[in-house]
């Protein structure tokens, strides 16, 4: 159902459909979340459209998607989408590897840490 809310036109129905998948990402999400980010005008809300769509992307199996995802969150250099994403990878244990997401975590937490 929140999938559906992410094509309301009540920006907080928008905003509480995003929070609600953000807690759950399921990949099967993604055309939806695809669609909303194509429309989203408000900055706010495109970002955390964003984080949804890396986490959905991280699981994708085409290998160009995750990368894209890894891409994405490398390029935000944004520690809330770090932290969701890197999340949503330790939930399912049988997705494909999200090795090159654990090496920019890894990087960004000794990054920050200097």
């Amino acid at each position: 159902m929140s999938g559906l809310q992410l094509a309301s036109p009540d920006i907080a129905k928008r905003r509480a459909a995003i929070d609600e998948l953000l807690k759950n990402a399921d990949p099967s999400i993604k055309p939806l979340v695809d669609k909303a980010r194509a429309k989203e005008t408000d900055p706010t809300l495109k970002k955390r459209l964003d984080t949804l769509w890396a986490t959905t992307a991280l699981h994708d199996t085409d290998a160009n998607k995750r990368l894209e995802a890894v891409q994405l969150v490398a390029a935000r250099h944004d520690l809330d989408i770090t932290n969701s994403c890197a999340r949503s990878s330790r939930r399912t244990p049988t997705a494909p590897s999200p090795s090159p997401l654990h090496a920019y975590v890894q990087r960004h937490k000794q990054v920050s840490k200097n």
